[in-house]
């Protein structure tokens, strides 16, 4: 069927996917948690993609996503030479952006 050729696997996968193809410098991936944490204090640059190395490493309950899906779509955004952010829902892009809130931004 024409669904089963479009599964990606995830909404993580499938964004940076068409954020990739589509040539977007930026991608922001909001989460309900926002900032990646490590040793307590919110992260907010880094180049690191294991996710032993921060804090919080639940996983979705209910899908494929959690830390493990954005930390490697992150991943393969950066070697596309893209900027990559996970940001809380709700955050506004332009302060997300500005960095004016806590959000992790991915560099190469």
């Amino acid at each position: 069927t024409a669904t089963a050729e479009l599964k990606f696997g995830d909404n993580d996968a499938l964004a940076t996917q068409l954020a990739i193809v589509l040539n977007f410098d930026t991608i922001i991936n909001y989460t309900q948690n926002g900032a990646l944490i490590r040793l307590n204090n919110p992260v907010t640059k880094t180049n690191n993609f294991n996710m032993n190395y921060y804090d919080n490493l639940e996983t979705s309950g209910t899908g494929f996503g959690g830390l493990k899906s954005k930390l490697e779509s992150a991943e393969k955004a950066v070697q596309a030479d893209k900027t990559y952010f996970i940001a809380k829902a709700g955050d506004s892009f332009f302060k997300v952006l500005s960095q004016e809130v806590k959000a992790t931004r991915f560099y190469v």
